[in-house]
């Protein structure tokens, strides 16, 4: 009886420890069937994915625990998708598209080309190319070495405008 009571005791500590939610490691929670060969897409492909409240790499993923998964995307100038989708078998390949906001297009071209383009303070990439934002006033600074650098006001209210700077670098007086 005495070693009844301790396997009984035993069990219900496992019982304790690995149920709670403390100790379960995902492996823990996920110990239901998973199905091989997922596939997931998104657009725009990088926006960041989480599944069931983990990020994860779209073009990663190879398997999914079967069943209901929630997937959550998000991205600046884009509404966030939130939604659930069933895993089986026969419902194996998934695509997610999120919906842009009021979104308006800023292209900096800068002569000579290759300038730092910074927007609201932060670098977004070199000039001579094209930016995808939410529709708002931005404040644009291009900076190249040897050249000044060129601050403008960008009045991007308007959805789906187009709005293109040309400006033409000056070089340093040092130079």
């Amino acid at each position: 009886m005495k070693l009844y009571t301790i396997s009984l005791k035993l069990f219900l500590l496992a019982f304790v420890i690995f149920g709670s939610s403390l100790f379960a490691a995902i492996e823990v929670r996920h110990l239901g069937d998973t199905i091989h060969n997922v596939t997931l897409q998104i657009s725009p492909f990088d926006a960041e994915c989480t599944i069931n409240g983990e990020v994860v790499e779209p073009n990663k993923i190879d398997k999914l625990r079967k069943g209901v998964n929630v997937v959550k995307l998000t991205k600046n100038g884009y509404k966030t998708y939130s939604n659930k989708f069933t895993v089986f078998e026969d419902n194996r390949h998934f695509l997610f598209i999120m919906e842009p906001e009021k979104i308006t297009g800023l292209l900096v071209k800068t002569d000579p080309p290759g300038a730092s383009v910074f927007i609201d303070g932060e670098l977004k990439g070199t000039s001579d190319a094209g930016f995808l934002l939410p529709v708002k006033k931005y404040k644009v600074k291009v900076e190249l070495e040897k050249y000044l650098p060129v601050e403008q006001e960008i009045d991007g209210t308007q959805p789906a405008k187009l709005y293109t700077l040309n400006l033409k670098l000056q070089k340093t007086p040092d130079f």
